[in-house]
């Protein structure tokens, strides 16, 4: 799988988030890196704590949402909980090929899933943290 890497179109103005995002971007990276290498256990692990990282980030990302008053913010939890639930279906079906070192579509899809998350989820959100200057100018 081709490494992705951070873009602006990733950003959402607010370091606090998007640093988040870039260690999730991260995480996938090494991930990647595991599986080329083929160490399975590594590979399980370091899927494992990307699983958890996101689910911390929704936690995060919602905790502030909710303290900026997001008027939007039941239907960007159930985005949040909609993808939650694509990434541990995506992790759950790949756990044995993560074990046997063969990825498959796994990261590609886990990519997908996070890309998602950055382009569709979070923009609905980036013009009002603009409107009430949560976003700080980390462009």
């Amino acid at each position: 799988m081709k490494t992705l890497g951070w873009l602006k179109s990733f950003e959402t103005g607010n370091a606090f988030i998007d640093d988040q995002h870039k260690k999730l971007l991260l995480c996938l990276k090494e991930l990647a890196i595991l599986v080329g290498q083929a160490k399975s256990e590594e590979t399980h692990a370091k899927c494992q704590e990307l699983q958890h990282l996101v689910d911390s980030h929704f936690a995060d990302e919602e905790s502030f949402l909710r303290d900026s008053d997001f008027p939007r913010l039941d239907k960007h939890v159930a985005q949040h909980l909609e993808s939650s639930e694509s990434f541990n279906r995506i992790c759950s079906s790949c756990e044995d090929a993560c074990k046997g070192n063969s990825a498959g579509p796994c990261l590609p899809n886990l990519a997908i899933v996070l890309v998602d998350h950055f382009l569709q989820g979070d923009l609905d959100f980036k013009s009002f943290l603009q409107m009430k200057g949560l976003a700080n100018g980390n462009h």
